[in-house]
């Protein structure tokens, strides 16, 4: 009866540790936003507004041109968010 419940309290455990591995790597993964704007003067507005899920506002780690012709922006927040964006003028 003794290594029953000491088998169960490990599976307990075990699945504790997954749940939270699981949970950390979801919330530090980065999410990629697409916005249409209509001039790069808008790209300050949009970020401004944007809010981590903590509340907060997150901190502009870079940003620059991409690839496709678009004008990045990198946040971060405290919480472990991170969250690129990337806007594109479409006149």
């Amino acid at each position: 009866m003794g290594g029953l419940l000491f088998s169960l309290a490990f599976v307990v455990v075990v699945a504790v540790f997954a749940v939270r591995a699981v949970r950390g790597r979801w919330r530090q993964r980065r999410q990629l936003d697409h916005h249409v704007v209509a001039r790069f003067d808008d790209v300050d507005a949009l970020v401004r507004r944007v809010r981590c899920l903590c509340g907060r506002q997150p901190d502009r780690n870079g940003e620059g041109p991409r690839d496709h012709g678009g004008w990045g922006v990198e946040l971060s927040c405290v919480c472990g968010r991170r969250r690129s964006m990337v806007f594109i003028v479409g006149n």
